[in-house]
């Protein structure tokens, strides 16, 4: 198998204790998994956000959790939570318009370790699912 994984959709979940759901185009393997390798940030660093060009790398004491070997739900600590309200990323004004994830290559190996297809530039991948904050 020499087929990489990629992202197919994710879904962020800003109100109460906040977290991010992925879900891959194959099963992938949870103990490489790692959070640190993707961020959020303004989509094409766009003039249509209240902070253009912010951007947070993501991490997690508390590690994920497969649903199944496609999808894992990853909790969103308080701090980062509140430092991705303070940025303004997914942001109740622009939702998912401020909203893309960046993946590097060493985010999740697939089962045969096969690296995922990493999403990087300017420009990532919107979420297909996006619950505002309400508690502020």
């Amino acid at each position: 198998d020499r087929v990489q994984p990629s992202l197919e959709v994710y879904t962020i979940d800003l109100d109460g204790s906040g977290h991010l759901t992925l879900s891959f185009s194959e099963a992938v393997n949870i103990s490489s998994f790692s959070l640190n390798d993707i961020r959020l940030q303004d989509c094409c660093i766009s003039t249509n956000s209240t902070t253009p060009g912010a951007s947070y790398q993501l991490s997690s004491p508390t590690p994920c959790t497969s649903r199944a070997q496609t999808q894992f739900d990853c909790p969103l600590p308080l701090a980062g939570l509140n430092e991705i309200k303070r940025l303004a990323l997914c942001s109740q004004t622009y939702q998912t318009e401020d909203c893309c994830m960046v993946i590097d290559d060493n985010a999740v190996l697939d089962m045969a370790s096969n690296p995922i297809v990493p999403l990087l530039g300017d420009c990532g991948f919107k979420p297909t699912t996006y619950t505002e904050d309400t508690t502020n």
